[in-house]
């Protein structure tokens, strides 16, 4: 979402919407984005390959 010429990244989780900041370039709020899904997202999906 571009706002007052920022992007802010977000990414919700567990039913929460989490903030993950403005960015100037879009780029960088897209990498901030992506490093999040792996934080929150890849112990999950590596749980349930496990199983």
């Amino acid at each position: 979402m571009k706002n007052r010429n920022k992007w802010k990244a977000y990414i919700g989780f567990k039913g929460k919407q989490i903030n993950l900041g403005h960015f100037d370039d879009l780029q960088d709020a897209i990498a901030a984005r992506k490093e999040a899904e792996d934080k929150y997202f890849k112990p999950i999906l590596e749980e349930n390959d496990e199983q």
